[in-house]
């Protein structure tokens, strides 16, 4: 069973703005997915309803193969934050990156592998950082990149009250990239142990005639991982 990384954009933001990372993690042999925020921005609750909706819906169809972490940047942090706090059971981590939150929930109990990044720059998020640190696990995985800032985790535009950046943005997006794939790496190797640690049955022994009656030559199929990049799912 693999791991996959199921995430909201930034509001307003179109998921395409955040094809680079997620080419680059589809590339190190995991399967993300960017689902798009009704309205481009949830901003009732029938809409948040309407998306987790449609993230169990997905996340519940690949349960056959595939374990999910969810995440999100700016307003879809928050939005990741809240499904975290909702539906722990459909998922096995929780990313957040250019976020403040979150802040009005607690999620310090949460026992899923949680990632944080954010930008010293960010002028919308960073100086809330450790105001709200107290609502995250203490094994809560923080990534600080310096001279980062908000606009920079997507390809878009200036944002209004954002900070100014220090590096370059591609800078920026590989430190979070290589944030994200810890993650993920730590997942796949916690799924891994669990799954090694159950109780192990021996299996009925065949009978031997049968079993050479049954012997047939199948080539070998070459190993394949995901190479999927940006599914944006929805309107």
């Amino acid at each position: 069973m693999g791991v996959g990384l199921l995430s909201y954009p930034g509001a307003l933001a179109d998921p395409e703005a955040y094809a680079p990372i997620a080419e680059a993690v589809a590339e190190a042999g995991y399967e993300v997915v960017v689902l798009n925020l009704p309205v481009r921005l949830a901003p009732f609750e029938r809409h948040r309803e309407q998306l987790t909706q449609r993230t169990r819906v997905f996340v519940r169809g690949e349960g056959e193969r595939r374990e999910w972490v969810i995440g999100g940047h700016s307003k879809g942090g928050k939005l990741a934050a809240q499904f975290a706090r909702d539906h722990a059971d459909d998922i096995v981590g929780l990313l957040l990156v250019g976020t403040s939150h979150p802040r009005e929930d607690d999620l310090s109990g949460l026992a899923l592998d949680v990632t944080k990044g954010y930008g010293s720059e960010d002028g919308l998020a960073s100086e809330e950082v450790d105001r709200f640190r107290s609502n995250l696990p203490e094994t809560t995985h923080w990534t600080r990149i310096e001279g980062g800032n908000h606009a920079q985790f997507g390809w878009y535009g200036w944002q209004l009250g954002d900070g100014r950046a220090t590096i370059r943005r591609t800078e920026q997006q590989a430190a979070t990239i290589r944030s994200i794939l810890d993650q993920l790496r730590r997942v796949e190797e916690a799924l891994r142990q669990a799954f090694e640690a159950r109780p192990q049955y021996p299996r009925p022994q065949a009978d031997p005639a049968f079993q050479r009656s049954r012997l047939v030559q199948v080539p070998a199929l070459p190993s394949r991982r995901s190479t999927l990049a940006v599914t944006a799912l929805g309107d």
